[in-house]
């Protein structure tokens, strides 16, 4: 089954994945890949990532070395990721944690808890 999906909305012009329940860490790797080079073929710097469907952990470890991949893929810095957060509460403090790596590397990566305020973020700021 696929646990991560990826595409761009047009009518918006933002990359939107999907996690599912039971991603992997490599999958995670693989999907971020997929999102950037979709995102260079649409020109677009903009990413939701919605993670409310995922209740099965991913490692601090994992989380903190994801932001490696937007350098080495040559990611803008001027990227935005609103990110719609999962409803368990150890999941949500990891996606807080993201958040808090991203930023502290010079990512701006926003956690919000509705749709519509993430769009809004992505294309008003």
């Amino acid at each position: 089954p696929m646990t991560f999906t990826i595409q761009y909305n047009a009518d918006l012009g933002i990359i939107e994945s999907t996690l599912m329940n039971h991603v992997t860490p490599q999958e995670i790797r693989v999907g971020i890949i997929d999102a950037i080079v979709l995102s260079k073929e649409e020109n677009t710097c903009r990413f939701l990532c919605d993670l409310t469907l995922v209740s099965s952990p991913i490692s601090m470890i994992n989380l903190y070395d994801l932001p490696k991949q937007f350098v080495s893929q040559g990611l803008s810095r001027t990227t935005r990721t609103a990110v719609l957060p999962p409803s368990s509460k150890s999941s949500k403090e990891k996606a807080d944690f993201y958040e808090t790596v991203c930023t502290n590397r010079g990512w701006k990566v926003n956690i919000f808890e509705g749709r519509e305020a993430a769009i809004n973020w992505l294309l008003n700021g």
